[in-house]
């Protein structure tokens, strides 16, 4: 079995496909992890905001897998506490916000119970918090990961079970060979230019991500992505000491934003804007711009476009909606479709679903 695309679907397909005794190889067009895999807001989480559009499926399954992967993946994957204040006259209001947390806590069978402050507790809680106008504060937990340290340990973890994982080699074809029992894939050696090499399998699963239309078409199929970017800032916490997340609602958008620590730093984001091509995705000063408008909604320091230390974008695989929605409205659902036989494309997904749609 050829597996195309080294980020955390790919190895993860690939460790799964290895575990069960297949003959497996992986190929990357450029380094594993290198494209949304590590340009991710770096959580294995349900998704509180899904409840909001009653993808409760969604975010089962998510918190589910969460709580797998706290086990399977430990010391990579760690509990992070989350703070989302309210505000008068803002949404979400304080008891929807709560009532939302009891069902997030539910589909963890209890095993985290959030945290539901008032106005003064959340007030001496967390002093970066503007205080005029908060009515309170719900804390509940969450996991933080570095998205890209999964990949590579998952990699790892498949090349120790057999399978032969390869980055640099770019899958420009897949093709039925005469023998009707065999598929043949033409990669490109990203290192020697000019140089193929022919893969053949009996199967491919192609986890192209954000690229997986290019070779789609390639092989006269249709478009099936939609394609929006995310982009992060990160900023030293000598500007602002935070030790837990915040969760921060744009009610314009309605969607959410995170300031999220991480060692000596924290980060803001993300966006969700649409962008034609994977390799277009990029920090605009439009991007800083609206996260800082919102982050500082909500702060009382007041962070500056001078603070910021890097950013990085990456891209959102999602599936095509079939009517006009805004963008954090589409689906974070995948789908697996078989086109041709034996052939299957795995779309769509998050990270902290990827060994659930690995072992599907």
């Amino acid at each position: 079995m050829a597996v195309i695309g080294g980020g955390i679907t790919g190895a993860g397909v690939a460790r799964d496909a290895a575990l069960r005794g297949l003959k497996v190889a992986l190929v990357e067009a450029n380094d594993f992890a290198s494209g949304t895999s590590s340009g991710s807001t770096k959580l294995l989480h349900g998704g509180l905001r899904y409840l909001e559009m009653f993808d409760f499926k969604l975010v089962f399954d998510a918190i589910q897998e969460r709580e797998k992967l706290k086990t399977l993946y430990a010391p990579f994957v760690k509990e992070l506490d989350f703070v989302f204040p309210t505000y008068a006259g803002l949404p979400p209001p304080r008891w929807k916000l709560n009532l939302g947390l009891h069902l997030y806590d539910s589909f963890s069978f209890f095993r985290e119970r959030h945290q539901n402050l008032n106005s003064s507790e959340a007030k001496a809680a967390f002093p970066y918090l503007k205080a005029s106008g908060l009515t309170g504060a719900c804390v509940y937990s969450d996991s933080f990961a570095e998205d890209y340290r999964l990949v590579i340990e998952l990699v790892k973890s498949a090349h120790q079970y057999g399978a032969t994982c390869i980055s640099r080699m770019r899958a420009t074809q897949v093709q039925r060979t005469a023998n009707s029992d065999l598929l043949k894939i033409t990669l490109h050696d990203e290192f020697e230019q000019g140089k193929t090499v022919s893969l053949q399998c009996r199967s491919v699963i192609h986890c192209g991500g954000p690229f997986a239309d290019e070779l789609r078409q390639k092989m006269g199929l249709r478009k099936i992505l939609k394609l929006t970017q995310g982009v992060h800032f990160l900023i030293s916490k000598s500007r602002l000491p935070i030790d837990k997340a915040f969760v921060f609602a744009d009610p314009a958008l309605h969607r959410i934003l995170f300031a999220i620590p991480w060692n000596s730093t924290f980060y803001i984001g993300t966006t969700d804007s649409s962008i034609a091509r994977a390799e277009d995705a990029r920090a605009t000063p439009g991007d800083l711009d609206y996260v800082l408008r919102i982050v500082n909604n909500y702060f009382s320091i007041q962070l500056k476009p001078s603070d910021v230390i890097q950013s990085w974008a990456a891209v959102r695989p999602l599936l095509q909606p079939d009517e006009q929605v805004s963008n954090s409205q589409i689906s974070r659902e995948h789908v697996i479709l078989e086109e041709p036989e034996r052939v299957f494309h795995v779309l769509g997904g998050k990270l902290t679903s990827h060994r659930l749609m690995a072992e599907e």
